[in-house]
């Protein structure tokens, strides 16, 4: 019988990295370009914050642009040191920088909302990379009646975390969005945008801000406005590396 128990979980467990390995393949195929375009439903506006992000953002920014349903515009909200160099990798991308003051990440998510001409707003981290389909998946279930729309995540570069909370994300629920979120623009306004009485810890920690919208949005719009995607993207685990579970 313990032998039995042994092969079951040994099956299981080369299942569950299996699972875990083809996230990540999907989401890494972000940073080739995708097979065909699609023409834009809507002007669909991508809001980054950033500080000091020149070591991550790049892979974003590519993988923003090999939408197979393209972003109309790209917003880096940014309060990096002025020679660090993350406005310059921004720029030299095609994005529009627009300088926000330091640590309030929830006044950056805003300023760049306030400054974005789309219909549709998608919010994502710097050091996170988009799967080819992230629009297009978002966009088919905004269309399908949602207001908000948010991805599952996979860590490209902490394959220990990356492991330990794969479980976690496939089962995701609907109302817990992260700092990855599409949301129709009429929608971001009417929940009154991030909540600026949210801000990062001085070390870089989670402020909170993005589980505090998708709460609020489901109050304003009920508990159907608010879905979880199939698809995965990758998201860095520099902040589980550093803060763990409890400093997360």
């Amino acid at each position: 019988m313990n032998a039995w128990i042994a092969a079951a979980a040994a099956i299981g467990g080369m299942a569950y990295k299996a699972s875990a390995d083809e996230a990540l393949r999907v989401a890494l195929q972000g940073l080739d370009p995708p097979p065909y375009y699609l023409r834009p439903r809507y002007k669909i506006s991508l809001v980054v914050p950033a500080f000091n992000e020149v070591k991550y953002l790049g892979n974003l920014l590519r993988s923003a642009q090999n939408q197979i349903e393209p972003f109309s515009e790209i917003i880096i909200a940014d309060c990096s040191d002025p020679e660090e160099g993350t406005a310059q990798l921004a720029r030299s991308w095609g994005a529009r920088v627009v300088q926000v003051s330091k640590g309030n990440i929830s006044r950056s998510r805003n300023l760049g909302a306030a400054a974005a001409r789309g219909d549709v707003l998608a919010f994502a981290d710097a050091d996170m990379i988009l799967s080819q389909n992230f629009t297009e998946e978002a966009l088919d279930i905004l269309e399908a009646g949602a207001v908000l729309a948010h991805p599952r995540e996979v860590f490209y570069d902490s394959p220990g975390w990356r492991m330990v909370l794969h479980l976690p994300q496939m089962l995701r629920g609907n109302h817990e969005p992260s700092g990855c979120v599409v949301v129709q623009r009429a929608a971001f306004i009417e929940a009154g945008g991030y909540d600026e009485s949210y801000q990062t810890g001085s070390e870089g920690g989670r402020a909170g801000e993005d589980s505090d919208f998708g709460r609020r949005v489901v109050r304003a719009f009920g508990p159907e406005s608010v879905r979880v995607m199939s698809l995965w993207i990758g998201a860095s685990g520099r902040r589980w590396k550093k803060f763990g579970f409890f400093g997360h």
